[in-house]
Parts: C-alpha cells; sequence; structure tokens
C-alpha cells in the first residue's frame, strides 16, 4: 500500500508537468502562426467592389473582389454587403469599407487571399 502511494506521489506530478508542456507548446505554435500571418497580412494590398461574400460559422467574411478571394478577419459579424468598397493599404492591417463614397467601417485583424483565383 505504502509503495502504490509513492509511486501514485511520483507519477501525478509527472503527468500535470507533461501535460502543462504539452499545452505550452502548442499554445505557443499557435501563437507564432498567427503572428507570421499579421506580418504577412501587412505586405497586402487592395482595393475594388465586393462581388460576392459568404460568412463563415463565426460570422467571418469572404468576398470576392478584384477575382479573388479575400478573408477579412478583422470584419467579424459586420455588415459587409455586395457592392461595398474596401481598400486595404500596405502596412497596415486595417480595412476600409465604404458605401456610396462614404465611409462606414473599418475593421483592425489580418487579411488572408485564397490562392484560388477565379481567373482562368
Amino acid at each position: 500500500m505504502k509503495n502504490s502511494l509513492k509511486i501514485i506521489s511520483i507519477i501525478v506530478p509527472l503527468v500535470g508537468l507533461g501535460t502543462f508542456l504539452m499545452i505550452f507548446t502548442i499554445s505557443s505554435f499557435f501563437q507564432d502562426s498567427s503572428a507570421e500571418i499579421e506580418k504577412e497580412s501587412l505586405n497586402i494590398e487592395f482595393s475594388g467592389v465586393v462581388e460576392s461574400i459568404s460568412y463563415s460559422e463565426k460570422g467571418i467574411p469572404t468576398a470576392l473582389i478584384n477575382n479573388q478571394y479575400i478573408y477579412i478577419r478583422g470584419a467579424n459579424n459586420r455588415e459587409l454587403e455586395l457592392g461595398d468598397s474596401v481598400v486595404k493599404n500596405k502596412g497596415k492591417n486595417v480595412v476600409y469599407q465604404f458605401r456610396r463614397h462614404e465611409l462606414i467601417d473599418s475593421f483592425n485583424g489580418f487579411v488572408i487571399i485564397d490562392s484560388v483565383s477565379t481567373t482562368k
């Protein structure tokens, strides 16, 4: 009985330490990935009219603009509509939304341009 308690008193902290290290490693990986995506997004620029739009389950839009599908992370649960004009300048992760030549909103967050284009 004493040997079993001794083994358990050694195993439980080791399992706890292993779990902590695994969680720390996974969270570091996702933070690095997110930081890399945000850095890459700084080099993207576009300006155009929303030709089509779809929203993810979380309300994040992917818009067809200038024959490219653009995932606009910062526009979470926003009202981006067909015909809206959007502008993103290099060096900033801000997308500006215009409707009838009037600034409607700005979205802070990275964008991803889908590698699949509608042009052939």
